[in-house]
């Protein structure tokens, strides 16, 4: 069985590359690495930020090889209360978002449900994985300040929580057959939002760069507690990603 993992920003993967050691196969257009576990061959590609960097991820990865299962895993922002650094985040539906006049929109016919017609057989055991929980992810085409989004949240969306990759991961997916799971882990709570000076860490390809994160923080000092604690959330949500996608990989192994 093949697994296809997508991610974002090394800092989401950091624990899946300690544990699972994969080998690096290609490292343009994107980052994509490989490793066997037990039956297991699974690919890791690194996307970079944004739905657009996503969809073209997975683009290039179904023109070599068909996987058995996709899986769009990382970082993401909590929208419900009482949220920790760390909580899982199994998608149970996902939303596209956009904004239009300072307004969050979410477009006629832009959810899908995630249920277990769409995951590979066994799937029925992730529901008892100890510390996961199934919650709505709204996936976000430009990033959005946590206020404007909570506006839109409804009653029946339980455990929400924003990204903004996963939805095209799905979309396309679905479209070709191919199993889907989102899994997520949270970094910044309901209340917080992350500093648009971090963002500038990623190139024009939505790609992170590490010199650019050392330049920010020379040029402004400032801003290194605000990067402590949310390099102290990181830690906490890769370790919960890794702890997460081992029980999924032992599930199907």
């Amino acid at each position: 069985m093949r697994i296809a993992l997508f991610a974002a920003f090394p800092q989401e993967v950091r624990c899946i590359v300690r544990e699972l050691r994969p080998l690096v196969r290609s490292s343009h257009p994107f980052l994509w690495r490989t490793a066997k576990h037990l039956s297991l061959e699974i690919d890791l590609v690194q996307t970079g930020m944004g739905t657009l960097r996503a969809q073209a991820a997975l683009h290039h990865l179904l023109a070599r090889k068909m996987p058995d299962l996709v899986v769009s895993t990382g970082f993401c922002g909590a929208l419900y209360q009482n949220a920790t650094p760390g909580d899982l985040i199994r998608g149970t539906r996902v939303l596209l978002c956009h904004e239009e006049q300072g307004r969050a929109i979410l477009p006629e016919g832009r959810q899908l449900s995630l249920d277990h017609g769409s995951a590979p057989r066994n799937a029925d055991r992730w529901d008892g994985i100890r510390d996961m929980t199934g919650g709505y992810i709204i996936t976000l085409q430009k990033r959005m300040r946590k206020e404007a989004l909570k506006r839109i949240l409804t009653a029946d969306m339980t455990f929400p929580v924003c990204d903004m990759e996963t939805f095209p991961l799905a979309l396309l997916s679905l479209q070709r057959g191919i199993p889907f799971l989102a899994l997520r882990a949270v970094t910044d709570l309901h209340h917080e939002d992350i500093l648009e000076a971090f963002f500038g860490t990623a190139d024009g390809s939505g790609s992170y760069r590490t010199v650019r994160a050392v330049r920010l923080l020379l040029l402004r000092p400032g801003l290194i507690p605000s990067a402590l604690r949310l390099g102290r959330a990181s830690s906490l949500a890769a370790k919960s990603l890794w702890r997460g996608l081992h029980t999924v990989i032992e599930t199907l192994s």
